[in-house]
């Protein structure tokens, strides 16, 4: 059942691997490399246990049902521990191979797949745990918001690189902030009880 949920998964990614393939953003030379950037993102799913282990457990962080608690921790112990795991491949895109980021797009491209290959990752591990039947939800809103949240990120870059009025490294930051807020909201209306939205989406 294991192969079947990580077949499943990588279709789930592929889909949208191969959207930008069809609309051309990367040529034939940048395949092998989007396709190395997917299996990093993929393997910093690893990052993320031990950045808990960290950064989280040793403050005894966690949900508590607590409004202020409850958000916090899902900006700060979800939201920008995953965003930051998501960001490795593509920095280390950004320091060997920076020739292929030659216009603003190439940015969202190798963060996006990035994101794809920890959403692959993790719906594997959401598969297995919890069944088939989140299949459906994680394949249509969990893989998007991945890379939603990541581009927000990415978006930073590219205003640091092709925009002259944009110059100052912690604009950085602040996206990096701004998409661990985007991906703490989202985790914080599926797990806060004392919200009903969050029971419309199923983790």
């Amino acid at each position: 059942m294991t192969v079947f949920y990580i077949l499943i998964a990588l279709f789930i990614a592929w889909i949208w691997v191969d959207y930008y393939r069809l609309i051309d953003i990367f040529d034939r030379n940048h395949l092998g490399y989007v396709i190395a950037v997917f299996f990093m993102g993929a393997a910093s799913t690893l990052l993320v246990g031990p950045a808990n282990e960290l950064f989280v457990t040793p403050f005894g962080f966690d949900l508590n049902g607590h409004f202020v608690n409850d958000f916090l921790y899902c900006t700060f112990g979800i939201g920008m521990i995953e965003e930051v795991s998501k960001i490795v491949p593509f920095l280390i895109v950004h320091k060997f191979l920076r020739s292929h980021l030659r216009e603003p797009i190439d940015y969202i491209t190798f963060v996006a797949i990035s994101a794809l290959g920890f959403s692959a990752a993790e719906n594997v591990q959401y598969f297995t745990s919890y069944g088939s039947y989140l299949i459906d939800t994680r394949s249509i809103l969990c893989s998007v918001g991945h890379m939603f949240f990541t581009s927000i990120f990415a978006y930073g870059f590219i205003l640091l690189t092709f925009h002259p009025k944009y110059k100052n490294p912690l604009l950085l930051l602040f996206t990096l902030l701004l998409a661990s807020l985007a991906h703490g909201l989202y985790d914080f209306f599926l797990m806060y009880d004392g919200i009903p939205f969050g029971y419309l989406i199923t983790i």
